[in-house]
């Protein structure tokens, strides 16, 4: 009976177990909370496109925020639309593409981690409302965002947020992956991680942005009009990657710092864009070895820059890397190296191409000794400030920590009134700005030097649009060293010693005054070779007298005594200005006896004064100009010295030997010997063609041959190179002169001799 009981007690107890277990079924098997979605579009309450598993069967409850859910290959395709409120999820994970989440004017709220490979679309918002949570995907988020707490976009993703993005106050975004925002809204913060992109499209950054990690990059590509936030970034690109349909300035917020690579422009078009900023600096600190150690590069299209710096706004550009740089080949406003950099060694700073500053280039730091070289390199730098002072040179300790290369490149001055930098240089080039007939003025400091290893170009573009290089006290001579070679057009240099160099080679240069070794005249022109000669006895009381000068020049003679070129302005201009042959008739010198006469030169930048100008001395005594007074010689040789007898016929009558015999005044038998027209005056020369020499007295020489071969006058015009019509009316007067001082008006043979001068060379002399 005990055995029974005891049987009875153990079923009893294992039904009842049995029993607790069944009644308890559904706590031990309890369903998840996950869901899966399938079958394409539909409403987010719809059961029919709910599972709980990836590609399972419909008619699970729907999501009730305890749970996550996923949408993924076995999803289909299509519209999932949130037709209530108040949806919340843990993890929401849209893995699939073909999925689109439209929150239309309800939202969701996810409490863990996002992934986003399709579409979360619509007008309300996706909250992201876990603590420490994460943004995975590839897809876009076009509804607005709001995160509540801090988030992190993983590495992978790839993600666009192209709804308004709203980070709490006090909450971070980290990106450690490639995100592209539109708007990142006004508060909380925004921190790139190593390596992450963020592509940004809205006009402004509000929130904090910390862009410091190591291969970060911040690109802002908005095709409108947008600023450039105020801070420090690893990589920058200004413009890279926009989608322009027209050319876009991208002004800098504040002052930002670079410290590996700012890149400037797109690829996909023409069109430019330019980075500005009133007063704002852009400091590059990095010297990026792959990229050459180039810490600017500018993008281009079709071969043409699509980046540049704006030079209409005051935006300052720092180099600053601490090592080997290259200077990006473009257009700056303000220019300058090394500054407010603390060097640990000499750095050289190299042009990548040509390159202009159009306000102010600095060159140096202040830190330390360590010093910076600008070198040029092929290219040319340009310095277009208008007025004032391009260049400035940094110092510390009072020595300079800034220079220019000696080995290579161009520094091109250009403006209207420039303060040039006394500095060495390879090749400089001073050029005028603008053909305005207005001089383009370049000082230099009188107390230093100036040096040129390469070409000095000094190039003006007209008379009226000079290069004029002066000193900053007038005076005082500022220092040129130039070892090179030269090209210098249209220029004027002033107060300069250049004797430290080669003696500069010009086109055109004037010398202002106060120049040493510029290779410039200094010294008036040199008469010589005169005729008469100094010290001659002259029968003419209106001398004419002939010259030459070692250098083309302009004279002036003088009876008034020992004067300067400038005061012979009222005296007697003589012809022949601007050659080399001169040709001077003296005023009256009045009565017989001793005569001074005075020239002075000029080559119209030194002129004579009295210390340089030719005193001539002459004794006047006309009476050996009376008529048979040296017969026929005297006079041809008074008509050859001045111009207008030829050689030969002095030649003649002055190599014959006379004779005893002497022909007559009315002889008219041919002449038999060469002697007997040694005494002939001017009246038997024109009045007795019968008087030439015979054949048999100048059988040797030519001019007697000229002389037997046709009349004497017409001999006088031939063998001199002259003509009737080519006399002059200075030369006419002098012929008629020699009448008048020879025949005198009483003569009877005047008129004889006047017909004959009329007939053979076709002058009236009354």
């Amino acid at each position: 009976m005990g055995l029974f009981f005891k049987s009875v007690k153990s079923i009893s107890i294992f039904v009842l177990v049995c029993s607790l277990f069944l009644n308890n079924a559904s706590f031990i098997f309890a369903e998840s909370p996950d869901r899966y979605w399938i079958g394409g579009t539909g409403d987010w309450t719809d059961t029919a496109h709910w599972s709980t598993s990836t590609g399972g069967s419909g008619g699970a409850s729907v999501p009730d925020g305890t749970g996550s859910v996923y949408f993924d290959s076995n999803s289909g395709s299509g519209t999932v639309t949130i037709n209530t409120g108040s949806v919340t999820v843990v993890d929401l994970n849209d893995s699939s593409a073909n999925i689109e989440i439209a929150t239309s004017t309800n939202g969701i709220t996810v409490a863990g981690d996002l992934t986003v490979d399709g579409t979360i679309s619509g007008a309300t918002a996706i909250v992201l409302s876990g603590a420490s949570k994460t943004i995975y995907g590839s897809g876009t988020i076009s509804a607005p965002i709001t995160i509540s707490d801090d988030h992190t976009i993983d590495s992978t993703a790839s993600i666009a947020l192209s709804g308004t993005l709203a980070i709490a106050a006090g909450k971070t975004v980290t990106n450690n992956g490639t995100a592209t925002v539109t708007n990142m809204g006004s508060t909380g913060a925004w921190t790139q991680g190593t390596n992450s992109t963020l592509n940004y499209l809205a006009s402004s950054i509000t929130p904090t942005l910390t862009a410091t990690a190591s291969g970060n990059t911040v690109n802002f590509r908005r095709n409108l009009t947008q600023n450039v936030k105020a801070t420090t970034y690893y990589n920058l690109g200004i413009g890279v990657g926009a989608a322009l349909t027209a050319d876009r300035v991208y002004t800098l917020a504040g002052n930002v710092t670079v410290t590996n690579v700012l890149t400037l422009g797109q690829t996909a078009n023409a069109f430019v864009v330019t980075l500005a900023g009133t007063n704002k600096i852009i400091a590059l600190t990095g010297t990026d070895a792959s990229t050459g150690g180039q810490p600017v590069v500018i993008n281009s299209f079709g071969g043409n820059p699509t980046g540049a710096f704006s030079t209409s706004t005051s935006i300052t550009v720092i180099y600053r890397g601490d090592g080997a740089t290259t200077i990006a080949g473009t257009s700056y406003y303000m220019l300058r190296i090394a500054y407010l950099a603390t060097p640990t060694a000499n750095c050289t700073y190299t042009l990548g191409g040509d390159t202009t500053v159009t306000y102010g280039l600095t060159l140096g730091q202040t830190t330390n000794a360590y010093s910076a070289t600008l070198d040029p390199s092929i290219y040319t730098l340009t310095l277009s400030r208008a007025t004032g002072t391009p260049v400035t040179v940094s110092q510390y300790d009072g020595v300079d920590t800034g220079a220019f290369s000696v080995t290579s490149g161009t520094v091109s001055y250009t403006g209207t009134a420039i303060t040039v930098a006394m500095m060495d240089y390879y090749n400089l080039s001073f050029t005028d700005a603008a053909n305005d007939s207005a001089d383009s003025i370049f000082t230099f400091d009188n107390a230093g030097t100036i040096t040129v290893a390469g070409l000095l170009t000094i190039n003006g573009i007209d008379d009226d649009d000079r290069v004029n290089l002066v000193s900053d006290s007038p005076g005082n001579q500022w220092s040129l060293s130039a070892n090179g070679t030269f090209a210098i057009d249209y220029a004027e240099v002033t107060d300069s010693d250049a004797s430290g160099g080669l003696t500069p080679t010009y086109t055109d240069l004037l010398d202002g005054g106060n120049t040493v070794n510029w290779g410039f005249d200094t010294t008036p022109p040199v008469p010589s070779s005169f005729s008469p000669a100094s010290a001659s006895t002259i029968t003419d009381s209106t001398q004419t007298i002939t010259f030459t000068t070692d250098e083309n020049a302009t004279c002036r003679l003088s009876l008034d005594g020992d004067e300067t070129y400038a005061q012979m302005s009222d005296d007697t201009l003589c012809s022949g200005g601007g050659t080399q042959s001169h040709s001077c008739e003296t005023p009256n010198l009045g009565s017989d006896g001793t005569k001074t006469v005075y020239i002075a030169c000029t080559d119209g930048t030194n002129a004579d004064d009295a210390d340089t100008n030719e005193a001539l001395s002459y004794t006047l005594s006309t009476a050996s100009a009376t008529p048979g007074a040296g017969g026929g010689a005297t006079y041809w040789r008074r008509l050859y010295e001045d111009g207008l007898a030829p050689a030969d016929f002095v030649e003649w009558w002055e190599g014959t030997t006379p004779s005893s015999s002497t022909s007559s005044a009315s002889s008219t038998s041919s002449a038999s010997s060469a002697s007997s027209f040694s005494s002939l005056d001017p009246y038997h020369l024109l009045t007795n063609p019968s008087l030439r020499p015979s054949a048999s007295s100048a059988s040797s020489s030519s001019s007697h041959q000229r002389f037997r071969s046709g009349s004497l006058p017409s001999t006088l015009v031939t063998s001199g190179g002259m003509t009737s019509s080519s006399l002059s009316s200075a030369r006419t007067q002098r012929i008629c002169a020699r009448v008048d001082k020879w025949i005198p008006l009483s003569s009877p043979r005047r008129a004889i001799i006047l017909r004959r001068i009329k007939t053979w060379l076709g002058i009236t002399c009354e």
